[in-house]
């Protein structure tokens, strides 16, 4: 009798029969699945099964025709036509008389539990199943956690929260995306997300505070000096309540008056705490902030190095190890002393790095003891298990040095020692410190360096007199930044925090927006939507992401971060057992309800998107700009994105409605490219195409009518 292993995706799957290697067990690969003397394994395909769209259980695919909220009852899940094929493998298996039990090696997460059991449930698998658990895809983890199997039923708590948070994102996201899009007639579609809305409104806030911000300029007491070659300032910061600038003057009149006297000179050696190990966000953070590398690489990175072995599992919200790791970590450190005997790194055990209560889920993300001999063996193998195959070698290896090194600043042999200097300096009733900092021994700084540079203090002596040029400096309020990759994922784990807050203890208890494990793709899909973008480690706003939130205020619809965490808690529920599966449809369907009656009686007219439209010139509907061009949203009776090769522009497209004259440059030819003047006259339609009827005006020729 035979074992069938399912893993999630065929990476997992050959390093399972890799693990079985180390169990004496040879497999010989076959049509969509491996098989030995005691063991099958076999795939999905990521998720083999979706749940269906409105369409499937109305057969209306007109938006406009189907009463909102729609509620399935029940909820009905359909195989993806483009991967049948593996399901019906799985299937033949799972009715195979040789097989005894099934071994459910999905990943580590709920994720990970719905997509296999789901193909269990639909093929109607009787069979004993176990859980292959193990956040560690070398083959040496995935031996480990196959020797440690337990039944699958101890996860049950991780299915069903899985299964609601499945249902609950179905419900707000379909029902929202098509009530606001049908009471706007947006095009393209205005899309709604539990998670991605709080992140477009974060973003969008910001974007509002700097647009609305007035600079204000205030005057500020500063002293300036030289000593050692070294110029040195000293300031009395005007913060709020802000002084006048009469008091300002008064101030410096007082400090040119009297003496200015160095009262201490203080030196003190400390020790730099550690940084800690990375969670998923605080990695991407990290890699963003040094490489300028996006979110959506970086995960891809690291999902790959993952799945090659090399990294340990990554959707991980602990920057901590759990008590039961001390032994695999020193495996690593003595795999990576013994690949690069120059890094100097010891076994530590304190609770800075092992604390099994602050491991929520997974433990922070590390290298594994499979060190890479090459970055060419690193990229090369990282490379095959990517799905974006547009990853570069460099990101690849940038990706996999920043968690690298910074597992061996946690356990640095030495210490990072420094010397800093304190210098308090006296004028009448006034004092001010100069501070600077001489880095002694670097420690942990050598793999991650993670402090500010030294920075240097001239020499003074107490009781020396200085010799201070003092003024009124002309200050300006500056407005806020913009925020960073670092800053939104700050915001995204923790959205209530105050300086005491436990961020482990906000995460635990639901507080905070999104996973590990799906921030990284929402944030990508508000950038493809064009609510959002990233520029050099920081995001903007697009109109669109404007008009999403306008309109989702405009109707009264909050989905905003009380609204969405308080959604997590109810998922956290459901893991507890302290609410079904049921009552959490229930409890969304009624809100949907009554979120959607308010909204009804919003009278659209108020709406004011900041969006251009026009009037179709057949079927007077409204023409509006989508990624592909202007079309019309009423009837589809008009579609024009480009005349002779160039994409038609805002101004290019005024100008054509109006029949009015206008240059264009770059316009291209059989010939080559050109300028024209191009003079609309109407517009056309065929079968297929809209024309635009026009003649062309050039600076040396006749015009000639032209349709395009």
């Amino acid at each position: 009798m035979k074992t069938l292993i399912i893993a999630e995706k065929p990476k997992l799957a050959s390093n399972c029969v890799g693990a079985l290697s180390l169990m004496g067990e040879s497999a010989e690969r076959k049509q969509g699945y491996y098989e030995g003397n005691n063991y099958i394994v076999s795939w999905c395909i990521g998720h083999l099964f979706g749940l269906k769209g409105i369409d499937d259980y109305t057969g209306e695919s007109s938006w406009k025709k189907v009463p909102l909220p729609y509620i399935p009852e029940p909820f009905e899940f359909k195989l993806k036509e483009s991967i049948a094929e593996q399901y019906e493998v799985l299937q033949k298996l799972l009715k195979r008389t040789d097989i005894e039990k099934v071994f459910h090696c999905g990943d580590a997460d709920r994720e990970g539990e719905v997509i296999v059991r789901m193909v269990l449930s639909k093929a109607g698998c009787k069979l004993p199943v176990y859980r292959i658990w193990t956040d560690d895809q070398t083959e040496a983890g995935i031996r480990d956690a196959i020797n440690n199997i337990k039944p699958d039923s101890d996860y049950d708590a991780l299915y069903n929260e899985g299964l609601a948070r499945t249902y609950l994102d179905w419900l707000y996201g379909i029902n929202l995306t098509r009530y606001i899009t049908n009471r706007t007639n947006a095009y393209p579609i205005l899309r709604v997300g539990r998670v991605l809305i709080p992140i477009v409104k974060k973003i969008y806030d910001r974007e509002i505070a700097i647009r609305n911000f007035k600079p204000a300029p205030y005057l500020q007491a500063e002293g300036t000096g030289t000593k050692d070659g070294i110029k040195y300032v000293l300031i009395k910061k005007n913060s709020e309540p802000r002084m006048s600038d009469a008091q300002v003057k008064t101030l410096v009149h007082q400090l040119q008056s009297g003496k200015t006297t160095v009262t201490k000179v203080q030196k003190k050696e400390k020790k730099i705490s550690r940084p800690k190990l990375f969670d998923l966000g605080k990695a991407q953070s990290r890699i963003a902030k040094l490489h300028k590398i996006s979110l959506t690489d970086s995960m891809g990175c690291i999902q790959a190095l993952y799945e090659a072995g090399y990294l340990t599992y990554p959707r991980t919200d602990s920057e901590f190890l759990a008590t039961t790791e001390m032994e695999k970590v020193e495996d690593v450190l003595a795999a990576i002393k013994k690949a690069n005997p120059e890094i100097h790194i010891a076994m530590r055990t304190d609770k800075t790095v092992f604390d099994d209560a602050k491991v929520i889920g997974h433990s922070a993300l590390r290298p594994t003891h499979k060190i890479p001999s090459s970055f060419g063996e690193l990229v090369s193998a990282a490379q095959s298990k990517a799905n974006n195959k547009k990853i570069t070698a460099d990101t690849i290896r940038k990706t996999y040095e920043v968690i690298y090194n910074r597992f061996c600043a946690v356990f640095a042999e030495e210490d990072c020692v420094v010397s800093d200097t304190t210098v308090t300096i006296q004028n009448g009733e006034h004092s001010f410190e100069l501070t600077g900092k001489e880095t002694i021994r670097f420690g942990f700084l050598k793999y991650d360096n993670t402090e500010k540079k030294d920075k240097d203090v001239p020499a003074f002596s107490e009781g020396e007199e200085l010799l201070i040029h003092w003024m009124a400096s002309e200050k300006e309020t500056t407005p806020p930044k913009h925020l960073t990759v670092e800053g939104l994922d700050n915001y995204l784990r923790n959205p209530f925090k105050d300086e005491e807050e436990d961020d482990y203890k906000a995460i635990a208890s639901g507080l905070s927006i999104g996973t590990q494990a799906t921030r990284t793709g929402i944030i990508q899909n508000a950038i493809d939507s064009n609510y959002i973008s990233l520029k050099e480690n920081s995001y903007y706003l697009e109109s669109r992401g404007e008009l999403l939130i306008q309109t989702l205020d405009s109707f009264h619809i909050n989905l905003y971060k009380q609204k969405t965490v308080e959604l997590n808690q109810r998922l956290i529920a459901v893991r507890n057992g302290e609410i079904t599966i049921d009552a959490c449809i229930k409890q969304t369907a009624d809100e949907l309800q009554k979120i959607i009656q308010e909204a009804d009686a919003t009278d659209v007219a108020a709406l004011t998107p900041d969006e251009k439209s026009y009037v179709c010139p057949f079927c007077s509907g409204t023409i509006r700009r989508s990624k592909y061009g202007f079309y019309c949203i009423s009837n589809n009776d008009f579609s024009f994105n480009k005349i002779y090769g160039k994409d038609i522009t805002d101004e290019m497209m005024d100008a054509f409605m109006q029949n009015r004259k206008i240059l264009v440059k770059g316009l291209k030819g059989s010939k080559g490219n050109f300028d024209a003047y191009i003079i609309p006259s109407g517009w056309k339609k065929d079968a297929k195409f809209t024309n635009l009827e026009h003649t062309l005006e050039f600076a040396t020729h006749k015009r000639r009518k032209k349709t395009c």
